[in-house]
């Protein structure tokens, strides 16, 4: 199953994949871009909206 739910992805015996060039690596709910975003938002919803919106010049 693909998604980017962190609900789903932190169910208890879940293994979560990332797919690389590589092939496929086995990572933590943690090491997860997805995870990183939702911390980094949920910590500072005003801040990230902010930068996410700022003028990259």
């Amino acid at each position: 199953m693909a998604t980017h739910s962190p609900i789903l992805m932190a169910l208890p015996g879940a293994t979560l994949l990332q797919v690389t060039r590589h092939g496929f690596a086995e990572v933590s709910l943690r090491e997860t871009p997805h995870f990183r975003l939702y911390s980094d938002f949920t910590a500072d919803p005003d801040g990230f909206v902010a930068e996410a919106l700022a003028d990259p010049r």
